[in-house]
């Protein structure tokens, strides 16, 4: 029971957003380029681990 409010007292946090509002677009201008479904591409590859490198991250995607 004391689980219960206390968790009633804590403030509901907002929740990640699952599809990014601009997701529509960006489908649209991967579909125009012709891009999905192929080979990677070694440049991006490239730059993308320059950013990680950096940026001192794990991941970077270029969109």
């Amino acid at each position: 029971m004391a689980q219960q409010a206390s968790a009633s007292r804590e403030p509901e946090r907002a929740r990640p957003q699952l599809i990014p509002s601009d997701e529509v677009g960006r489908i649209a201008a991967v579909r125009r380029y012709d891009i999905l479904d192929t080979p990677p591409d070694g440049a991006f590859d490239r730059v993308a681990a320059m950013c990680e490198r950096s940026r001192n991250s794990a991941l970077a995607t270029i969109t």
